[in-house]
């Protein structure tokens, strides 16, 4: 009974680093998305 209480301990904090990785990651991409579109802008318009 212990043992499988370990395990679920484990399998709850593994799930919140990987919560903690995908909001650093949605966050890097944000601004990557944002340097993007910054950059290409003035094309964008061109085209319209």
């Amino acid at each position: 009974m212990e043992k499988i209480k370990e395990v679920i301990e484990e399998k709850k904090k593994e799930i919140e680093e990987k919560k903690k990785e995908k909001k650093l990651l949605e966050k890097n991409l944000k601004k990557l998305e944002e340097k993007f579109f910054k950059k290409w802008k003035p094309i964008k318009i061109i085209t319209k």
